[in-house]
């Protein structure tokens, strides 16, 4: 249940002129204590020099000064309404409660901890009047912050310029984004709003890792327009302190073969699961693999390490796995499928003690290799 959204006296407020009755963006922004962060993401919005949108921000229950920090945004911009929840139930549902508010013709999400470049939301305009197209895809700047919170390194994800109106060539194109992977963040996406309301869909709590990935692969199920912008102006932090390998989740490795099983299930309903495209899904399965073993290494040792393994061989989805041929792949993809693909248990523990001292010690390094 969401709390009706609540404005400060309108003395002193911006925006009161240029935001239209319906305006053009709405951005949503559901937060969870993030005042460390929030103020940071809210300017990058409200100093757009596209003035025509909306914000709107999801308060997830905060304990911090979450609260206080909106009540400061809501007095400044009329364009800014924030609304509370009654329970605190996870981004899925806060972004679910998100989807509530939208009055925009289009929309996309910005993540409380992260920002975008001024100007993003002028060139995503020209291209939508120009076009009218359901969805917008663009790229991001991955930052590397430390412990102490000091950004160490950047590494830019673009996409090339595209404007795509068939359905198979679209539905291809989420494997050629995930690879980088640009596909399934919400953050980097514009839907327009009337295509929305012809295929609703919602973020599913089910999936705790993977809950905008879903999300875009119901959507993507139905889109017949699809803009790719070479714009690399959404700024994503990669916080050192929330780095997934070094958060318990038991669900982890199940979640990411959900994800593998959905793009497999679905290619084939599409009926463009050839060589390429099967080969691309299960690189990706590869990638996960390392990821889950890495994980489990620096959370509960080698010999949970080598059990994690042990299941994974036993997995009807690593057998299917097996019989894929992979072909024209790099040294460092061929060595990683060859030791899963031969079963090589000693090896993938070296290879991923080998990942985790480089992603310690090296952080960007590490990003820069292992796409």
């Amino acid at each position: 249940m969401v709390q009706e959204g609540w404005k400060f006296p309108e003395e002193k407020v911006l925006g009161e002129e240029i935001m239209m009755a319906t305006p053009f963006f709405t951005v949503l922004m559901p937060v969870h204590n993030g005042a460390k962060y929030l103020s940071k993401a809210v300017n990058s919005i409200l100093q757009q020099t596209f003035a025509d949108f909306e914000l709107v921000i999801i308060n997830d229950c905060s304990t911090d000064d979450t609260l206080a920090l909106c009540q400061t945004f809501v007095e400044r911009d009329k364009r800014v309404l924030v609304y509370s929840t009654a329970t605190n139930k996870g981004v899925a549902n806060a972004r679910n409660e998100a989807l509530k508010h939208i009055n925009g013709q289009y929309f996309t999400f910005v993540d409380a901890d992260d920002y975008i470049d001024i100007d993003i939301l002028a060139k995503v305009h020209a291209k939508l009047e120009e076009t009218r197209a359901q969805l917008l895809k663009y790229g991001c700047i991955e930052e590397y912050y430390d412990r102490q919170d000091k950004l160490q390194g950047t590494k830019k994800l673009s996409l090339q310029d595209s404007f795509l109106t068939v359905q198979a060539e679209i539905r291809k194109n989420i494997l050629a984004m995930e690879k980088l992977p640009l596909f399934g963040y919400v953050w980097n996406t514009v839907y327009s709003t009337e295509f929305f309301k012809t295929y609703p869909v919602q973020f599913s709590a089910e999936y705790n890792v993977n809950e905008d990935f879903m999300f875009n692969m119901d959507v993507f199920e139905y889109a017949e327009s699809l803009i790719c912008l070479n714009s690399c102006a959404y700024h994503y932090a990669k916080r050192a302190d929330k780095s997934l390998s070094t958060t318990a989740n038991p669900q982890y490795f199940i979640l990411q073969t959900v994800k593998i099983e959905k793009l497999l299930t679905k290619f084939q309903e599409w009926q463009l699961l050839d060589q390429q495209t099967s080969q691309d899904v299960y690189w990706l399965y590869t990638r996960y693999v390392y990821s889950d073993v890495c994980r489990v290494l620096v959370l509960t040792g080698e010999e949970a390490a080598r059990e994690e393994i042990k299941n994974i061989f036993a997995s009807e989805l690593y057998q299917k796995y097996r019989a894929v041929k992979f072909v024209n792949v790099s040294t460092k993809e061929h060595t990683m499928i060859s030791c899963l693909q031969g079963q090589h248990t000693h090896r993938i523990i070296n290879l991923c003690k080998m990942m985790n001292f480089v992603k310690s010690n090296f952080q960007v390094l590490f990003a820069l290799i292992k796409g």
